[in-house]
């Protein structure tokens, strides 16, 4: 699969419609397997986090989130990304499929009560889909202490009665999911899944961010024309302000630093 290499990033160039079918043939193969939805902040984070960047590295299959991937792959690394896959978009494919074939999707994370409205959404457009639960309890990951990341086995670690996140790991294995939609934001989202992958055993497992609260009515997306220029994050300097700083990483910082590595090695 051909990829396209981020600041050490390798994000996979394939189209939404081909990441579908992989992600279906995930299923049926019945492992746990990870997808990232990686975007400009995500490449800026992984500088600085070596676990991180490792997930984003090992990660089944990596989607390119973020207009900011497709201007630099264009314009600055000459090799285009074919298409912008959003969490979103996907997590609404996915679902539209498993209402189709009776896939049973778990909903992770979010504020309290937005997992829920989420789930009443999703139903109200594919009323044969199966929720098997959701939970918005948000995970401890700082419980470890570990000098290394680069020699920490991420995979190792399992649920004890003196994990705090044995609450979480318990209500999704009793519910069986095909699909794990976890919203707690990246890198926490990632890491989780990547760490306890094994004992919860899901066949596909992604981390969507904010995905619920789109899909819940709690935030309002962008118009589909700015989506469709790469203009959302003008429409979220107006609704979210307070999201000026990621704005400016992914818009100025993300773009400076690709040049200087191209240019400069830096």
């Amino acid at each position: 699969m051909n990829k396209v290499n981020f600041l050490g990033i390798k994000v996979d160039n394939i189209s939404f419609q081909n990441g579908i079918k992989i992600i279906n043939n995930f299923i049926l193969l019945k492992k746990p397997h990870q997808i990232v939805t990686v975007n400009p902040e995500f490449v800026i984070s992984a500088q600085k986090d070596d676990e991180f960047k490792n997930i984003l590295n090992s990660a089944d299959l990596s989607v390119p989130d973020g207009a900011g991937l497709i201007f630099v792959s264009k314009y600055i690394l000459h090799n285009p990304i074919k298409e912008r896959i959003t969490g979103i978009d996907l997590m609404w494919k996915l679902s539209e499929g498993a209402a189709v074939n009776k896939f049973p999707i778990f909903l992770l994370g979010a504020q309290k009560g937005v997992a829920e409205k989420t789930a009443l959404n999703l139903k109200k457009h594919f009323p044969g889909l199966i929720i098997s639960g959701t939970f918005s309890g948000n995970p401890q990951l700082d419980f470890i202490n570990y000098e290394d990341h680069r020699n920490f086995r991420m995979n190792d670690v399992k649920p004890t009665k003196k994990d705090p996140n044995l609450e979480i790991i318990k209500k999704v294995n009793r519910a069986k999911p095909k699909i794990l939609f976890v919203a707690y934001g990246a890198p926490k989202q990632d890491k989780f899944i990547s760490r306890y992958k094994k004992v919860l055993n899901v066949p596909v497992m992604i981390g969507v961010g904010g995905s619920f609260d789109y899909i819940s009515g709690k935030a309002k997306r962008a118009p589909k024309w700015m989506q469709k220029f790469g203009l959302e994050w003008l429409w979220r300097v107006f609704h979210e302000p307070w999201r000026l700083k990621r704005i400016f990483t992914a818009l100025i910082i993300f773009p400076y630093k690709v040049l200087l590595n191209k240019y400069f090695k830096a």
